[in-house]
Order: structure tokens, then C-alpha cells, then sequence
């Protein structure tokens, strides 16, 4: 890539601080409340409206702390606050597990990354290196800061008011306690009632629970503590690497992209040619594959179906894809280009080479394509055409960043993208989507239904399938609602032990869609199946003989069951 270009903006300076840094006496009070009012939230509780309700507590206690201690964020990396909170209630709308790991995970890093730049300079002048790795110490200096402002809190001591209190109460229950201890054990073995009262109190408690809860509420208040002081009071107590990232981590605006590096052009060029000379090979051959038909390969799929040969080079490809990106991006940043003529040569050559990957993002995406002509959609190939998609965005960005010689379009791209990939998968509702074309799979194109496809699929995929159950034949129809059944019976006992935080509208609904129609999918779990229209030809059973079951257990392979008799009792 080029120098740097006037477009890029000169550092924002930092805010001369002018106020106190983080109040010890009020920010762990603070962060105690907050811990409690997590494991009340949380604690024990399916994903739900608690996780917004929390974060946007957390986002709402750092604003008006960084008021009262006038640390505003900067105007550039307020926004961050938006998509936090959006991926926090997509958590309380979505029932997919993985696309709920996915939203805490985005939550998380948005937050560290919010945390990590609060006042200091706008994220967007990171590298790419700057994304990842500053967030990550960030997080270490939040888990290790509230030592330092517990430490703090001790040399100031307690607020004036209660000061003279705490020293006379504390040498109270010093002395008191190993007495009470005592006449304790003394009264449990003189009176064996008074000890058994004692035992159903304590098991009345549930101790164990309060336990785990004050560590809940504890661990939650020494994070809550770290945060709020990485953000607001970095300043007065800094920590190693708080004062700044280094050239590797955030850009400066001046000139030196490319004018230093541990490597050099004839160095960087030689691995880019050879890496292109193979990529240019196999694309050679791609381009037969992806545009000739199967019966003109000159290949015989007798070991192998065509449908397997596609499937299984596709995540070789996609690794393939995400290595060389990352190589590319590597050596634009170790390589230095003193002259006009290495950045022309270190162009060509990455040019050359994101051409060369694009043609295999596409064979991997049309490997993948022609496999789920064949077969159902699940999870994982839902996620890989999707990602496959985002991996073409991320080369048309890296290429723009190269022919303009603008780094910050690569790096601010890949993040902004990263967010609406995710997003967009939000919207898609990705259970409600597999349901929705599987069934179309088979409805529509004729194929063989999948059953196990729909194993997976969480309470997002009930209103789809409930709705479309008169589409399906016998067979499909009852193994389905053997899974709506099983699907109900989950989702009832989950429910029942959760409170509201755990409130979840997703859920609900397919809770309520399925209390409609409960003694119809129990019946499909009976003993012994309906009678199923054969052909004449097809032997005929006799009805509960294990000829039958036996038939029935063939006709829902590979779905296997359990009866729900017990469910009787």
C-alpha cells in the first residue's frame, strides 16, 4: 500500500484531565449494587430481556459516573453504545445457542472496546492489529484495576461521616465472634432438637445457593470496579500500555505506512509470487470445474458422489481464503516501500493474488452449493454460505485499501462488516430459516425430508414448522411432532424453574403454539403409531406385534425416541 494520505486526520489529542479520577468511596458501593443487581438478572436464569436490562444498567452507571466526573466519551466512539445494545437484545429475542454466544461475544468486545477508548482517541484510527489486541489488554487491565482503587479506598479510609464507626464495630465482631461460635456448638450438642431446628434452617437457606450467589454478586462487582476504572479513571491510576498502543495498534496520520518494517520488498516479493504461481495453478483448474458440467469433468464418480467431492473441499478452500488474507495484510505492514516503484510492485503482486482468492471463495461457495441441491440446510452450512459471503466483502476491501492506499478502509471495513454479518444473521432468525427451506427442500423440490435436520432447531423454528405441518406426509407429519412434543416438554421444565428475566418472546410463543396443540404431539410419542396408508404390494403387520414396531421404527430412521407411557403416571 501507499504512504499515508492526507485524508488521514492528524491525532485527536487527549483531553487535558482536569477532574478526580474514579471516586473509590462511591465507585465500589456502586459496583456492589450493580453486582447484585446481576445475579438477580442472571444468576440461574435462561437468556432473556435480563442481559439488556443489565448492559444497558452498566452503559447508563458509566455515563452518568463520567458526568459527574466530566470524562465525556469521545463524540466518535459514543456510537459503539448502539450496537451493544442491540446485539444485548438480540440475546432476549433469539433462542439459537449459537447465535446467542455469538451476541455476548459482540457485547463483550463492543464494551471493551467502548471501555478501552472511552476519552482517549476515536477506534476508528486503529490498525488491524489495533481491533483485537488492544481490547484484549484492556481486559486484563479491568480485571486487575480494582485493586488498586481497593487499595485506595483502604489508605483514604471510609467517608468522614461513618469514620468513627467502622474501627469500634469491626473490634466488636472480632472479639464477638469466636464466642458465638462457641455457645453455638455448646447449645447444638446439649439440645438435639435446638440442632435439628438449626439443620432445617440452614437447609431452608439453601446456603450453598446464597454462596454462589454473594460470589456471583462479587465477582460481577470487581469487573463492574475494573470497568468503570479503565474508562474513567485510567489516568490517575495508568497501568502499563494505558498510555498508548504503539504505531503496531493505532494510526498516527503520519507517514509511515510502508517506509519501515522488518522486511523488505525483494523479501516480500518473492513469498507473493510463489504463493500466486500456486494459486494461479489451481485456479486454472477451478475455472474448469466451476463452469463445465459434471457428465465433461473426465472424471468417474464411482467411489465418490459429485455431491461429496464438493462438500468436502469446501472448508479447505475457506481456510485457504482466510490464510492468505491474513498473510497479505501481514506483509503489508512488516514490508517497507521507500520508493514509488516497490509500492507499484508490492500492488501488482497483492492485486494479483486477492483476483486469484476470489476465484476460490467462489469455488468454495459453489462447492457448497451444489451440495445443498442435494442435501438440507443445517447450522453450520447456514453459517458457511453466509461467512463465504462476508469473506468476498473483506478481499473487495482489502483490494480498495491497496489500490487507494488508504489502510483504514481494511481495517474500519472488516469491522463494520463483522457487525452486520452478524446482524443480518439476527434478522435471518437462522432457526426459523432452516425450518422454513428444508421444508421446501422436500415440499417444493421433491426431496427427501431430512428429519434430523430439525433436531437441532430451537423454539425460533416452532412457529414455522406448527404452521406448515399439513404440507408434510404421515410419516414426516408424526415425526415432527414427536420433535415439537419433545421440543414442548424442553422448553416447559426450563421455563417453569426460570424467572422473568428470563423472558424470552420467542420462547413464549412457541411455548403458547405448542400448549395448543400438546395432546395431538403426544399422541404422536404413543406406544404404537396410527395406521399408515401402504400399497398393496407392502406386507401388512399385524397391529402390536413387533413386526409392526419394527416397520415403524424403519419408517423414522434415523429418528430414534423414546415412549413418553410415563408421562401417564
Amino acid at each position: 500500500m501507499m504512504d499515508a494520505t492526507p485524508y488521514d486526520l492528524e491525532p485527536t489529542p487527549k483531553p487535558t484531565y482536569t477532574g478526580p479520577a474514579l471516586d473509590s468511596s462511591l465507585a465500589i458501593p456502586v459496583a456492589l449494587g450493580f453486582g447484585i443487581l446481576a445475579t438477580y438478572l442472571q444468576f440461574d436464569q435462561l437468556p432473556g430481556i435480563g442481559y439488556p436490562i443489565l448492559v444497558g444498567a452498566f452503559l447508563a452507571l458509566l455515563s452518568g459516573l463520567a458526568f459527574r466526573h466530566r470524562l465525556p466519551p469521545a463524540p466518535a466512539n459514543a456510537w459503539l453504545a448502539i450496537p451493544t445494545l442491540f446485539f444485548a437484545v438480540m440475546v432476549a429475542l433469539r433462542t439459537n445457542t449459537a447465535l446467542t454466544v455469538f451476541n455476548g461475544l459482540a457485547v463483550l468486545g463492543l464494551l471493551m472496546l467502548l471501555l478501552a477508548t472511552w476519552d482517549r482517541y476515536s477506534f476508528a484510527r486503529y490498525t488491524t492489529f489495533g481491533y483485537w489486541l488492544p481490547p484484549l489488554t484492556a481486559s486484563v487491565s479491568a480485571f486487575l484495576r480494582p485493586i488498586m482503587v481497593f487499595a485506595e479506598f483502604v489508605a483514604r479510609g471510609a467517608p468522614r461521616s461513618v469514620r468513627p464507626l467502622i474501627v469500634p464495630v469491626i473490634v466488636g465482631v472480632c472479639i464477638a465472634l469466636p464466642f458465638v461460635g462457641l455457645f453455638l456448638v455448646l447449645f447444638m450438642t446439649a439440645d438435639a432438637l435446638f440442632a435439628r431446628a438449626l439443620n432445617d434452617l440452614w437447609k431452608s437457606l439453601d446456603a450453598w445457593r446464597l454462596i454462589l450467589q454473594a460470589t456471583f454478586a462479587l465477582c460481577f462487582a470487581w469487573l463492574t470496579v475494573g470497568a468503570l476504572d479503565l474508562a474513567l479513571g485510567h489516568r490517575a491510576r495508568p497501568l502499563p500500555g494505558d498510555a498508548g498502543h504503539g504505531e503496531w495498534a493505532l494510526e498516527s496520520g503520519s507517514p509511515s505506512v510502508g517506509v519501515r518494517g522488518p522486511l523488505g520488498i525483494i523479501e516480500t516479493s518473492t513469498v507473493l509470487a510463489l504463493v500466486l504461481l500456486l494459486f494461479v495453478s489451481f485456479v486454472v483448474f477451478q475455472l474448469r470445474y466451476l463452469f463445465l458440467p459434471q457428465d465433461q469433468l473426465g472424471y468417474d464418480f464411482n467411489t465418490i458422489t459429485y455431491s461429496e467431492y464438493a462438500r468436502e473441499g469446501f472448508f479447505q478452500l475457506l481456510w485457504v481464503a482466510a490464510i492468505v488474507i491474513s498473510l497479505m495484510v501481514a506483509l503489508e505492514f512488516f514490508t517497507r516501500r521507500a520508493r514509488q516503484s516497490h509500492h507499484w510492485l508490492f500492488n501488482v503482486l497483492t492485486i494479483a493474488l486477492i483476483a486469484c482468492t476470489c476465484v476460490i471463495v467462489v469455488s468454495a461457495f459453489r462447492r457448497l452449493q451444489l451440495y445443498g441441491l442435494e442435501h438440507s440446510f443445517t447450522h453450520l452450512r447456514l453459517y458457511s454460505h453466509t461467512f463465504t459471503v462476508w469473506l468476498a466483502v473483506v478481499l473487495v476491501l482489502l483490494a480498495l485499501a491497496v489500490l487507494l492506499g488508504r489502510p483504514r478502509i481494511f481495517a474500519l471495513g472488516v469491522f463494520v462488516t463483522l457487525l452486520l454479518y452478524l446482524a443480518g444473521l439476527d434478522i435471518l432468525n437462522p432457526d426459523a430459516f432452516i425450518a422454513s427451506a428444508n421444508l421446501d427442500h422436500a415440499s417444493v423440490y421433491g426431496k427427501q425430508l431430512d428429519r434430523r435436520s430439525f433436531v437441532p432447531l430451537g423454539e425460533d423454528a416452532v412457529p414455522v414448522l406448527v404452521a406448515r405441518l399439513g404440507e408434510l406426509d404421515p410419516i414426516n407429519r408424526r415425526a415432527i411432532e414427536q420433535i415439537l412434543y419433545l421440543r414442548w416438554e424442553a422448553a416447559d421444565r426450563n421455563d417453569s424453574h426460570a424467572g422473568w428475566p428470563s423472558t424470552n418472546p420467542a420462547r413464549n410463543q412457541a411455548l403458547a403454539l405448542l400448549a395448543q396443540q400438546r395432546e395431538e404431539f403426544y399422541l404422536a410419542c404413543a406406544d404404537e403409531p396410527p395406521p399408515v396408508p401402504r400399497s398393496s404390494a407392502a406386507p401388512r403387520a399385524r397391529a402390536g406385534s413387533i413386526e409392526l414396531q419394527q416397520q415403524w421404527a424403519n419408517d423414522l430412521q434415523p429418528l430414534c425416541y423414546r415412549t413418553t407411557a410415563h408421562l401417564d403416571r
